[in-house]
């Protein structure tokens, strides 16, 4: 279960930053001055091959890999993020569903909204059910 760590706390001109994390996700949320939510990183997968989707109010959804760096002894690499191909998106909005029953539930209604969002701008609008065939007569 997704859990808040610590309390927000001011990230520079980015506003104020809130971070839930588990063993599988880290959420880092951001509010403006109003306290409305600007942005926004789900980081998934976080022992394996991590990925994190990214939305920001002023440019919209990104895609990224986490890049750990060259694993050296002698020296510890910053991750970085490089850029991907599409998330495995039902997974991870599966995943989330469950993992954040325990989120505040303005954080985690604004995610998942933004990841209903995302799901559309991956695959288009979901289709309109079929009309049933009428017999032939």
């Amino acid at each position: 279960m997704l859990r808040e760590l610590g309390t927000g706390r001011l990230d520079g001109s980015h506003g104020v930053r809130r971070w839930f994390q588990d063993d599988d996700f880290d959420l880092y949320f951001w509010l403006d001055a109003a306290g409305a939510a600007h942005a926004f990183q789900l980081c998934y997968d976080r022992n394996g091959n991590e990925g994190a989707i990214t939305w920001e109010r002023s440019t919209g959804f990104g895609h990224n890999r986490v890049d750990s760096g060259e694993q050296s002894p002698k020296r510890a690499m910053t991750p970085i993020l490089r850029t991907a191909t599409a998330a495995p998106y039902f997974r991870i909005y599966n995943r989330f569903l469950a993992a954040s029953t325990e989120c505040p539930r303005e954080v985690r209604d604004f995610v998942v909204a933004r990841l209903r969002e995302y799901r559309v701008a991956l695959y288009g609008t979901p289709r309109k059910p079929r009309r049933p065939c009428k017999p032939a007569g």
